[in-house]
Order: structure tokens, then sequence, then C-alpha cells
């Protein structure tokens, strides 16, 4: 679970005393009412870190669509398409919705990097992903 504590999702997870509370249920697990995962969530979770690598492939190609749709594909082939809107309503991604910030899209080997009139956000790679885990 390491590579996904930093996440909003399990960051209650970090707290050693909520962590060490897990029950498990014929098919899910549960942290005292601070989170639930079913058996078909974690097995997801390790196709996806599988699939994609997290961080152990560097992006080939990066592109911001229109409609907050950002395309990576990675230098092991892999393509991940993925629909930023949701992520735009927390602080962290809220600038990406002035449209100039958003066509500045470059990347670096394992991040994407926006630049636009003194406005600047670089992003990890497997930070992003994790959202979406």
């Amino acid at each position: 679970m390491s590579p996904y504590l930093d996440s909003v999702q399990f960051l209650p997870l970090k707290d050693k005393s909520v962590w060490s509370r897990v029950e498990a249920f014929d098919t899910r697990l549960c942290w005292r009412g601070k989170l639930e995962l079913s058996i078909d969530d974690l097995l997801g979770m390790l196709k996806e870190g599988r699939r994609f690598g997290l961080a152990s492939s560097a992006i080939k190609e990066a592109s911001a669509e229109s409609g907050w749709l950002l395309r990576i594909l990675l230098a092991n082939g892999s393509l991940i398409e993925i629909n930023m809107r949701e992520l735009l309503e927390y602080p962290l991604f809220a600038p990406l919705e002035q449209k100039a910030l958003w066509k500045s899209l470059r990347f670096k080997e394992h991040s994407l990097v926006w630049e636009n009139q003194g406005i600047g956000m670089e992003i990890q790679l497997d930070a992003l992903l994790k959202y979406f885990a």
C-alpha cells in the first residue's frame, strides 16, 4: 500500500492506529470507518500498477486535449488517458482550469509540467496515477 499512501483516498492509512485496526470481511477490508476496499479494488490496483509500471516507465509523449483529457504514452507502450476534469475541484489541480495553462503542457522523464504567465506546476506521473487507483 505504501505507493498509495500519499493519495487523498488512502491518506488516513498513514495513521498507524488506523492502519493496525483493519477488519477483514468476505469480500472487503475495512479500516474503522475511514476506508473500505473490496477485493476487486485491491486487484485492480495491483493490475494498474503492473500495467503502467507507475514510475518505472518514462513518458514518451503527452498531450493536453480539449475537455481536460490528458493522454500519456509511456516508453513501455502503455497509453494512459485521464479525464482531469474530476481533479479540478482539488486546489492542487485548480489552476489547470485556465486553458492557456492547460495547453502549456510539456513533460520530463517521469513528470508533467505546466507553465504559463508566472504560474507553474509539476506533477510526478506516479502521484497523478494514485488519484485514479
